[in-house]
């Protein structure tokens, strides 16, 4: 299986936990990456966006796996969501699942929710409600060129409050089956 992966999305001063969902969704559009990859295309996960909304009767949105390019492109003040467009900064960090099988099968992600105004300008503060998260490949800083590996949206609207707001994204490559 390339890329079953789970979350936990946590208040950084706090401690609070939120663990996501069982798994994230990868997206066609992130197999089609593996593909590229594969074939030697320079493909790497740089980008990833927390979405958020300003409106504590927002639905989490279902998950899709075909929608992802469309859906976040049509974000903005018509939907009520907004999306923070955040390069990598911290190194991705390796590991394993399981020592007798594997020696780096596992990916771990640090996402951090640290910016005021999201990438249709709505504004991101202490009000905000935070739906989910994607990791994303973006060749370049237009967001109609970022290509959406897997995402995730938390269980229930969590506010964004006065802590800082931290996910942990462990991506695992293993067997099917396993």
């Amino acid at each position: 299986m390339i890329g079953k992966g789970t979350v936990r999305y946590t208040e950084q001063d706090s401690g609070r936990v939120i663990h996501g969902p069982d798994h994230n969704q990868t997206l066609y559009t992130g197999s089609d990456l593996v593909g590229r990859w594969m074939k030697g295309d320079d493909i790497s996960l740089n980008y990833y966006y927390i979405e958020f909304t300003n409106d504590s009767g927002m639905a989490i949105p279902t998950l899709d796996a075909s929608d992802a390019r469309a859906y976040y492109q049509s974000l903005g003040a018509a939907t009520g969501k907004d999306i923070l467009r955040l390069p990598m900064i911290v190194t991705p960090k390796t590991g394993t699942t399981d020592a007798t099988k594997y020696a780096s099968n596992k990916v771990t992600f640090f996402l951090v929710a640290n910016a005021s105004t999201g990438y249709y300008g709505t504004t991101f503060d202490e009000n905000s409600y935070i739906l989910g998260a994607s990791i994303v490949y973006a060749p370049n800083n237009t967001l109609s060129n970022d290509i959406p590996y897997a995402r995730m949206y938390l269980p229930t609207l969590d506010q964004a409050g006065t802590h800082t707001k931290t996910f942990v994204w462990d991506l695992e490559i293993t067997l099917d089956g396993e």
